[in-house]
């Protein structure tokens, strides 16, 4: 018996030598977004007080990141108006999916002309809870880019993950169901959902 086994072993070993090596496909690396990914903020550039614009875009991204209560968006060489405001605002929305934790209510302080001179963001999670949101909105991020492989063209990647999201979402409204973390870590999202979930993937593999 234990002569037999041997044998087989040895059969095995012998089998599985001449078997042709595979290398394993190169994972695509979840990396920083480039910030020419940033569709909005380039055309901020162009428009008429452009600069203000971006002064204030860089500030609510910047504030948004922080969660600050408090967040600049004029001073005395860039002013706002209400509505260059919430088009500077609209461009992070647009641009910044994965800022997940920003709430759609919101306040301001303007000055005696107008302007706007201070926003006053509300946050959909803050501390400890935002922290965990945060690591396990980029697991779900990182366990969907391991599916895919380098040498993918930028259709197969979209279309991979597009199909993955389509697979792992549920169209159910909840409190999430308009952000990306609702999308990629509840598993419900309705339209708005899927698709900041798919703009922040896009995004990490270097797709605008």
């Amino acid at each position: 018996m234990k002569r037999r086994l041997m044998i087989a072993l040895c059969c095995l070993v012998l089998l599985v030598q001449l078997l042709p090596i595979v290398p394993m496909a190169e994972a695509v690396a979840v990396a920083e977004v480039d910030a020419g990914l940033y569709y909005c903020r380039e055309q901020l550039e162009d428009l008429p007080n452009g600069k203000a614009l971006l002064y204030a875009y860089d500030n609510i991204v910047a504030g948004i990141d922080a969660c600050a209560e408090e967040i600049i968006i004029s001073n005395k060489q860039y002013q706002l108006t209400m509505d260059e405001f919430q088009l500077a605002l609209e461009a992070v929305r647009r641009d910044h999916t994965e800022q997940f934790w920003l709430h759609t209510s919101y306040s301001y302080i303007p000055d005696n002309t107008g302007n706007i001179v201070k926003m006053l963001p509300q946050y959909i999670f803050v501390g400890a809870e935002l922290e965990a949101a945060k690591v396990a909105f980029n697991q779900a991020i990182d366990n969907m880019i391991a599916r895919l492989d380098a040498g993918m063209s930028e259709y197969e990647m979209e279309k991979t993950l597009h199909d993955l999201l389509a697979t792992k979402v549920s169209y159910v409204s909840t409190a999430n169901a308009h952000n990306a973390y609702g999308a990629l870590v509840e598993g419900l999202a309705v339209c708005e959902g899927y698709a900041e979930a798919l703009q922040c993937l896009l995004q990490r593999v270097g797709i605008q």
